[in-house]
């Protein structure tokens, strides 16, 4: 099984031999749409100030579902 950056890797090689590098533009962000970001950018504060979730979603396991079944959130 290959490591997150062995994969990562491979994706990348694969789509740098199809399509070469990308022409890099400025426009405006609300021009931007469909458009792919070709450096970082960098906040200087967490946004939302607030706490908050990376990703949304539940795991469940199929024998725990069942109909009136309390599962417990962790």
């Amino acid at each position: 099984m290959l490591t997150y950056e062995q994969a990562r890797q491979k994706v990348i090689e694969q789509v740098s031999k199809k399509r070469g590098p990308r022409a890099k533009v400025g426009i405006s962000v609300w021009d931007a749409l469909g458009y792919v970001l070709a450096q970082d950018v960098k906040s200087d504060r967490a946004y939302p100030p607030f706490d908050r979730s990376t990703r949304d979603g539940y795991a469940v396991r199929v024998a725990e579902a069942k109909p009136g079944a309390k599962l417990r959130n962790v």
